[in-house]
Protein backbone atom coordinates (compact mmCIF):
# COMPACT_ATOMS: atom_id res chain seq x y z
CA UNK A 1 0.00 0.00 0.00
CA UNK A 2 1.58 3.29 -1.60
CA UNK A 3 1.89 5.48 1.99
CA UNK A 4 -0.40 9.02 1.95
CA UNK A 5 -2.89 7.36 -0.11
CA UNK A 6 -6.31 7.22 1.61
CA UNK A 7 -9.86 5.38 0.68
CA UNK A 8 -12.31 7.33 2.68
CA UNK A 9 -16.11 8.94 2.23
CA UNK A 10 -16.48 12.10 3.95
CA UNK A 11 -20.38 12.38 5.80
CA UNK A 12 -21.34 15.61 4.25
CA UNK A 13 -23.08 18.09 5.90
CA UNK A 14 -26.26 18.28 4.32
CA UNK A 15 -28.96 20.92 4.43
CA UNK A 16 -32.42 19.50 3.27
CA UNK A 17 -33.80 23.27 2.21
CA UNK A 18 -31.39 23.92 0.34
CA UNK A 19 -29.35 20.51 -1.00
CA UNK A 20 -32.30 18.62 -1.56
CA UNK A 21 -34.89 17.91 -4.32
CA UNK A 22 -37.34 15.17 -3.33
CA UNK A 23 -39.71 13.70 -5.89
CA UNK A 24 -42.36 11.27 -4.70
CA UNK A 25 -45.11 8.88 -7.00
CA UNK A 26 -48.07 6.35 -5.89
CA UNK A 27 -50.20 3.61 -7.40
CA UNK A 28 -51.73 1.47 -5.54
CA UNK A 29 -50.67 -1.51 -7.08
CA UNK A 30 -47.71 -2.72 -9.20
CA UNK A 31 -49.49 -3.53 -12.01
CA UNK A 32 -52.32 0.14 -12.05
CA UNK A 33 -51.79 3.63 -11.77
CA UNK A 34 -53.36 6.59 -10.01
CA UNK A 35 -55.48 8.90 -11.58
CA UNK A 36 -54.09 11.98 -10.04
CA UNK A 37 -49.93 10.52 -10.22
CA UNK A 38 -50.33 8.52 -13.91
CA UNK A 39 -46.37 7.75 -14.43
CA UNK A 40 -45.74 11.06 -13.51
CA UNK A 41 -44.13 12.06 -10.25
CA UNK A 42 -44.51 15.12 -8.16
CA UNK A 43 -41.82 17.69 -6.43
CA UNK A 44 -42.26 18.26 -2.92
CA UNK A 45 -41.58 22.15 -2.12
CA UNK A 46 -40.36 21.32 1.66
CA UNK A 47 -37.89 18.33 1.84
CA UNK A 48 -37.41 19.28 5.34
CA UNK A 49 -41.03 17.95 6.19
CA UNK A 50 -39.55 14.58 5.18
CA UNK A 51 -36.15 14.29 6.22
CA UNK A 52 -35.66 15.39 9.99
CA UNK A 53 -32.08 15.28 11.18
CA UNK A 54 -30.87 13.01 12.99
CA UNK A 55 -29.05 13.34 17.02
CA UNK A 56 -26.92 11.22 18.47
CA UNK A 57 -26.05 11.42 22.46
CA UNK A 58 -22.93 10.57 24.15
CA UNK A 59 -23.14 8.38 27.00
CA UNK A 60 -23.30 10.04 30.54
CA UNK A 61 -24.41 13.52 29.00
CA UNK A 62 -27.35 15.44 28.75
CA UNK A 63 -26.83 17.11 25.68
CA UNK A 64 -27.55 15.82 21.92
CA UNK A 65 -26.01 16.79 18.95
CA UNK A 66 -26.33 16.20 15.16
CA UNK A 67 -25.33 13.42 13.62
CA UNK A 68 -23.88 14.60 10.35
CA UNK A 69 -24.94 13.57 7.14
CA UNK A 70 -27.90 11.16 9.24
CA UNK A 71 -31.65 12.10 8.53
CA UNK A 72 -34.49 9.80 9.53
CA UNK A 73 -37.44 9.60 6.77
CA UNK A 74 -40.64 11.43 8.24
CA UNK A 75 -43.77 9.99 6.42
CA UNK A 76 -46.35 13.43 6.98
CA UNK A 77 -50.37 11.73 6.54
CA UNK A 78 -50.85 15.00 4.07
CA UNK A 79 -48.84 12.53 1.41
CA UNK A 80 -48.98 9.30 3.17
CA UNK A 81 -52.58 8.57 3.81
CA UNK A 82 -53.27 5.76 0.71
CA UNK A 83 -52.69 1.87 0.52
CA UNK A 84 -50.59 1.09 -2.29
CA UNK A 85 -47.11 1.87 -3.35
CA UNK A 86 -44.78 5.12 -2.74
CA UNK A 87 -41.57 5.57 -4.65
CA UNK A 88 -39.37 8.80 -3.30
CA UNK A 89 -37.02 9.84 -5.03
CA UNK A 90 -33.98 12.07 -3.03
CA UNK A 91 -31.46 13.46 -5.29
CA UNK A 92 -28.78 17.05 -4.91
CA UNK A 93 -30.78 20.27 -5.86
CA UNK A 94 -30.93 21.50 -9.79
CA UNK A 95 -30.13 24.86 -10.02
CA UNK A 96 -31.07 26.17 -13.42
CA UNK A 97 -29.75 28.63 -15.93
CA UNK A 98 -27.91 29.90 -19.09
CA UNK A 99 -24.11 29.74 -20.13
CA UNK A 100 -23.73 33.97 -20.61
CA UNK A 101 -20.48 32.79 -22.74
CA UNK A 102 -18.33 29.67 -23.55
CA UNK A 103 -15.74 28.59 -24.31
CA UNK A 104 -14.82 31.86 -22.49
CA UNK A 105 -10.38 32.59 -21.67
CA UNK A 106 -8.98 34.91 -19.20
CA UNK A 107 -6.75 38.02 -20.52
CA UNK A 108 -4.41 37.25 -18.73
CA UNK A 109 -4.48 33.59 -19.13
CA UNK A 110 -5.72 32.67 -22.87
CA UNK A 111 -5.16 29.10 -21.88
CA UNK A 112 -7.18 29.01 -19.03
CA UNK A 113 -11.00 28.13 -20.85
CA UNK A 114 -14.11 28.49 -18.49
CA UNK A 115 -17.66 28.88 -18.34
CA UNK A 116 -18.97 32.45 -17.89
CA UNK A 117 -22.64 32.50 -15.48
CA UNK A 118 -24.48 35.55 -14.90
CA UNK A 119 -25.23 34.91 -10.81
CA UNK A 120 -28.00 37.04 -10.84
CA UNK A 121 -29.76 34.81 -13.26
CA UNK A 122 -28.99 31.38 -11.08
CA UNK A 123 -32.32 30.14 -9.89
CA UNK A 124 -32.45 29.38 -6.12
CA UNK A 125 -28.53 29.95 -5.17
CA UNK A 126 -28.05 32.81 -2.61
CA UNK A 127 -25.31 35.20 -3.43
CA UNK A 128 -23.18 33.57 -0.84
CA UNK A 129 -23.50 30.20 -2.24
CA UNK A 130 -21.69 32.08 -5.37
CA UNK A 131 -19.23 33.68 -4.05
CA UNK A 132 -15.67 33.07 -5.05
CA UNK A 133 -15.27 29.28 -4.49
CA UNK A 134 -17.96 28.05 -2.79
CA UNK A 135 -19.22 26.48 -6.53
CA UNK A 136 -15.67 24.00 -6.34
CA UNK A 137 -17.13 20.49 -6.43
CA UNK A 138 -20.54 21.51 -7.96
CA UNK A 139 -21.13 19.71 -11.39
CA UNK A 140 -23.00 21.40 -14.60
CA UNK A 141 -25.67 19.69 -16.13
CA UNK A 142 -26.31 20.49 -19.63
CA UNK A 143 -29.71 20.47 -21.66
CA UNK A 144 -30.05 20.43 -25.30
CA UNK A 145 -32.01 22.58 -27.43
CA UNK A 146 -35.37 20.56 -26.64
CA UNK A 147 -34.61 20.44 -23.22
CA UNK A 148 -33.75 17.15 -22.81
CA UNK A 149 -30.51 16.24 -20.02
CA UNK A 150 -27.20 15.35 -21.86
CA UNK A 151 -25.06 12.49 -20.73
CA UNK A 152 -22.22 14.95 -20.64
CA UNK A 153 -21.44 17.04 -17.40
CA UNK A 154 -18.59 18.75 -16.20
CA UNK A 155 -16.82 19.50 -12.65
CA UNK A 156 -16.28 22.93 -11.26
CA UNK A 157 -12.83 23.53 -10.35
CA UNK A 158 -12.89 27.56 -9.46
CA UNK A 159 -15.29 30.04 -9.42
CA UNK A 160 -14.36 33.81 -9.63
CA UNK A 161 -16.23 37.17 -10.32
CA UNK A 162 -14.68 38.54 -13.21
CA UNK A 163 -15.53 41.26 -15.89
CA UNK A 164 -15.52 41.16 -19.97
CA UNK A 165 -12.80 42.95 -21.85
CA UNK A 166 -12.47 43.71 -25.17
CA UNK A 167 -9.46 42.79 -26.85
CA UNK A 168 -7.71 44.24 -29.76
CA UNK A 169 -6.91 41.26 -32.42
CA UNK A 170 -5.32 41.19 -35.53
CA UNK A 171 -7.44 38.22 -36.51
CA UNK A 172 -11.03 38.60 -37.07
CA UNK A 173 -11.92 35.26 -35.95
CA UNK A 174 -10.62 35.14 -32.80
CA UNK A 175 -13.06 36.03 -29.74
CA UNK A 176 -12.73 39.68 -29.45
CA UNK A 177 -13.39 39.46 -25.38
CA UNK A 178 -11.92 37.94 -23.14
CA UNK A 179 -12.06 37.75 -19.24
CA UNK A 180 -10.58 39.45 -16.02
CA UNK A 181 -11.34 38.72 -12.06
CA UNK A 182 -13.53 41.49 -10.42
CA UNK A 183 -15.34 41.17 -7.59
CA UNK A 184 -17.50 43.95 -7.81
CA UNK A 185 -19.05 41.82 -10.64
CA UNK A 186 -22.27 39.65 -11.74
CA UNK A 187 -20.51 37.44 -13.98
CA UNK A 188 -18.66 34.27 -12.84
CA UNK A 189 -15.80 32.87 -14.58
CA UNK A 190 -15.85 29.07 -13.78
CA UNK A 191 -13.07 26.39 -14.89
CA UNK A 192 -14.15 22.56 -15.27
CA UNK A 193 -12.96 19.62 -15.31
CA UNK A 194 -12.02 18.06 -17.97
CA UNK A 195 -11.67 21.24 -19.85
CA UNK A 196 -7.95 20.53 -20.71
CA UNK A 197 -7.40 19.30 -24.11
CA UNK A 198 -4.69 16.01 -23.57
CA UNK A 199 -0.90 16.87 -23.73
CA UNK A 200 -0.60 14.73 -26.45
CA UNK A 201 -3.14 16.39 -28.76
CA UNK A 202 -3.71 19.93 -28.39
CA UNK A 203 -6.52 20.42 -31.22
CA UNK A 204 -9.07 17.83 -28.85
CA UNK A 205 -10.13 20.48 -26.95
CA UNK A 206 -13.46 18.88 -24.46
CA UNK A 207 -16.66 20.42 -24.54
CA UNK A 208 -17.68 22.42 -21.77
CA UNK A 209 -21.04 24.37 -23.42
CA UNK A 210 -22.17 27.29 -25.56
CA UNK A 211 -23.32 30.52 -25.02
CA UNK A 212 -26.98 30.72 -23.90
CA UNK A 213 -27.21 26.75 -23.38
CA UNK A 214 -29.59 25.41 -20.79
CA UNK A 215 -27.20 24.10 -17.91
CA UNK A 216 -28.10 22.88 -14.00
CA UNK A 217 -26.07 23.71 -11.31
CA UNK A 218 -25.92 20.57 -8.88
CA UNK A 219 -24.02 20.06 -5.51
CA UNK A 220 -22.12 16.46 -5.28
CA UNK A 221 -22.44 16.17 -1.52
CA UNK A 222 -24.37 12.94 -1.81
CA UNK A 223 -26.10 10.85 -4.18
CA UNK A 224 -29.39 10.23 -5.60
CA UNK A 225 -31.46 7.62 -3.41
CA UNK A 226 -34.44 6.03 -4.39
CA UNK A 227 -36.85 4.45 -1.42
CA UNK A 228 -39.75 2.16 -2.23
CA UNK A 229 -42.48 2.13 0.56
CA UNK A 230 -45.68 -0.15 0.55
CA UNK A 231 -48.39 0.61 3.04
CA UNK A 232 -50.55 -2.33 3.56
CA UNK A 233 -53.45 -3.41 5.49
CA UNK A 234 -51.90 -5.97 7.46
CA UNK A 235 -48.42 -6.29 8.33
CA UNK A 236 -46.52 -9.57 9.77
CA UNK A 237 -47.68 -9.55 13.28
CA UNK A 238 -51.15 -8.96 12.24
CA UNK A 239 -51.54 -11.95 9.56
CA UNK A 240 -49.74 -14.27 12.03
CA UNK A 241 -52.38 -12.71 14.77
CA UNK A 242 -54.99 -14.03 12.85
CA UNK A 243 -53.71 -17.05 11.64
CA UNK A 244 -52.57 -18.13 15.46
CA UNK A 245 -54.21 -15.62 17.61
CA UNK A 246 -56.70 -16.27 20.96
CA UNK A 247 -60.42 -15.96 18.82
CA UNK A 248 -63.68 -16.90 20.33
CA UNK A 249 -66.98 -18.12 18.09
CA UNK A 250 -70.17 -16.69 20.24
CA UNK A 251 -73.00 -19.54 18.54
CA UNK A 252 -75.75 -17.03 19.38
CA UNK A 253 -74.47 -14.15 17.52
CA UNK A 254 -72.33 -16.01 14.99
CA UNK A 255 -69.38 -13.58 15.93
CA UNK A 256 -65.78 -15.18 15.37
CA UNK A 257 -63.70 -12.67 17.04
CA UNK A 258 -59.40 -12.94 16.95
CA UNK A 259 -57.47 -10.80 19.90
CA UNK A 260 -54.25 -9.56 20.03
CA UNK A 261 -51.82 -11.02 22.42
CA UNK A 262 -52.42 -7.74 24.64
CA UNK A 263 -56.31 -8.95 24.64
CA UNK A 264 -57.87 -6.59 22.22
CA UNK A 265 -59.90 -7.13 19.53
CA UNK A 266 -57.88 -7.50 16.30
CA UNK A 267 -61.06 -8.23 13.79
CA UNK A 268 -64.63 -9.46 14.02
CA UNK A 269 -66.28 -11.79 10.94
CA UNK A 270 -69.49 -13.23 11.26
CA UNK A 271 -70.45 -17.13 10.55
CA UNK A 272 -73.11 -18.09 8.48
CA UNK A 273 -74.48 -21.87 7.59
CA UNK A 274 -76.80 -22.12 3.89
CA UNK A 275 -78.87 -24.68 4.21
CA UNK A 276 -80.92 -25.92 1.36
CA UNK A 277 -84.56 -24.90 0.71
CA UNK A 278 -85.96 -28.26 -0.65
CA UNK A 279 -84.04 -30.48 2.37
CA UNK A 280 -82.91 -28.23 5.22
CA UNK A 281 -79.48 -29.66 4.69
CA UNK A 282 -76.25 -27.30 5.28
CA UNK A 283 -75.03 -26.84 2.35
CA UNK A 284 -72.21 -23.54 2.95
CA UNK A 285 -70.69 -22.39 5.97
CA UNK A 286 -70.00 -18.62 4.97
CA UNK A 287 -67.20 -16.45 6.87
CA UNK A 288 -68.00 -12.77 6.38
CA UNK A 289 -66.10 -9.79 7.33
CA UNK A 290 -68.13 -6.68 8.68
CA UNK A 291 -67.32 -3.04 7.54
CA UNK A 292 -65.55 -1.81 10.03
CA UNK A 293 -68.85 -2.15 12.86
CA UNK A 294 -67.23 -3.99 15.83
CA UNK A 295 -69.43 -5.40 18.48
CA UNK A 296 -67.37 -4.20 21.88
CA UNK A 297 -69.29 -6.86 23.85
CA UNK A 298 -67.01 -8.98 22.75
CA UNK A 299 -64.01 -8.25 24.66
CA UNK A 300 -61.51 -10.89 25.88
CA UNK A 301 -62.41 -9.83 29.37
CA UNK A 302 -66.25 -10.22 28.81
CA UNK A 303 -65.59 -13.85 26.44
CA UNK A 304 -63.36 -15.16 28.92
CA UNK A 305 -63.68 -14.03 32.67
CA UNK A 306 -61.05 -14.85 34.65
Amino acid sequence: MAIGVYGINKVANVDPSKDVELYYHFRPTRNSSDPEFGDKFKLHSNPSEFLIQAKYQKTGQPVSDNLTGMFTLNLPLSVFNKKGIYTILITPKRCFTTIADAPAVLSAFPDVRGVIIDSSKVKDLTPAQMDNGQLVGWRIDYYDSSGNLQDNFKIITSNNFAEAMMDNLSNASMKSISYRYNDSSNLIFCTVSPGAAPSQKASALPYIGETGQQIALVNTKFNSQVIEIEFVENDADTLAALTMGSQALNLDKGLLTTYTDDGEILSQVEILQVKSAYTNKAGYNLRIKKDGIIDRAETFDNVMPG
